[in-house]
Order: C-alpha cells, then sequence, then structure tokens
C-alpha cells in the first residue's frame, strides 16, 4: 500500500515515527512531505527514517503560489474562518478572530 503524509514542517512527524517505522516494516510505501522548512530536527528526522528503510520517501509539498486558482481558494478560505469566529462559541476568543482580520 502507497501512504502519504503531509504536514507543516518535518518536525510534525516525530508525533507518528512508531507509526511510519510500523508501516515501513510491514512493507508499505510511506511518502513523507512538509512545507515548509523548520529548525527542529525535523529534516534530520525524515533523512534518517528514509536511510533506515527503503519504503520511506520525503519531499516538500509543491506550492500551490502559482496555480490560476490559489488566490480565489485563499480568499474563501479567509472569508469561511472570519465567518465562523462570528459565532457566539468564539466570543471570548479575541485573538482568534483578530488574527482573521
Amino acid at each position: 500500500m502507497k501512504i502519504l503524509f503531509t504536514a507543516l514542517h518535518f518536525a510534525n512527524y516525530r508525533n507518528f515515527e512508531s507509526v511510519i517505522r510500523g508501516l515501513a516494516a510491514r512493507g508499505h510505501q510511506v511518502h513523507l512531505l512538509a512545507d515548509e522548512e523548520e529548525g527542529f530536527g525535523g529534516q534530520a528526522l525524515v533523512e534518517r527514517l528514509a536511510a533506515e528503510h527503503p519504503t520511506i520517501t520525503w519531499g516538500w509539498t509543491p506550492s500551490p503560489a502559482g496555480e490560476p486558482w490559489f488566490p480565489v481558494a485563499q480568499k474563501l478560505r479567509f472569508a469561511l474562518d472570519y465567518v465562523r469566529y462570528l459565532d457566539p462559541r468564539y466570543i471570548e476568543a479575541k485573538k482568534l478572530r483578530l488574527r482573521n482580520i
């Protein structure tokens, strides 16, 4: 089976290292992606996992910034977040609302 993981950065995979190792040990092909570089040792982690298990590969998530639909999708996502934080459940979440203005 081919399995794809995607995360903001490779350091997030520390939480799933045992799962990733287990999948690779069972012969599954595991590909790990990240959106951004970081300085927390995450890239070293995925490089080590790939060196230990030939069925583990890693790479960078392609940037959607050049896609013609990206600006519209981004604005729609921001609008949905804005509307969500108008819900009365978030009345005390001032920082969340300010982040979306």
